[in-house]
């Protein structure tokens, strides 16, 4: 892990701080997979929300590309909307997150090992 990952885990995320010290990607090739997960938040009414996760078909490979729901993954547990809204989740919480989407990513394109 290189020193900018470790920093990461170890100070509170905030929005400003993940846009600055994401890296723009030299060159999009514009090539997809044809199955994906999509993330969604939504309010629950109750001071918490959820995300929720739902895997998608693409059109093609190549963007641009239109996106259709395939089935439902899985969400998370309620989360506090104080909470969610600062970015204020618990390392644990994030890395939780961070699996669930490279596992299903893993399942859906057939390389879970």
């Amino acid at each position: 892990m290189d020193s900018v990952a470790a920093e990461n885990l170890a100070a509170p995320v905030t929005l400003i701080a993940v846009i600055q010290q994401r890296k723009t990607l030299e060159y999009d090739d514009k090539i997809r997979s044809k199955l994906g997960t999509v993330v969604c938040l939504r309010d629950m009414g109750n001071g918490k929300s959820r995300l929720f996760f739902d895997d998608v078909k693409a059109d093609k490979q190549e963007n641009p590309i239109s996106w259709e729901f395939d089935c439902f993954y899985t969400f998370t547990p309620e989360l506090e909307n104080a909470e969610i809204d600062f970015m204020n989740l618990t390392n644990e919480r994030f890395q939780e997150i961070g699996e669930a989407v490279v596992a299903r990513l893993l399942a859906l394109n057939g390389r879970v090992k």
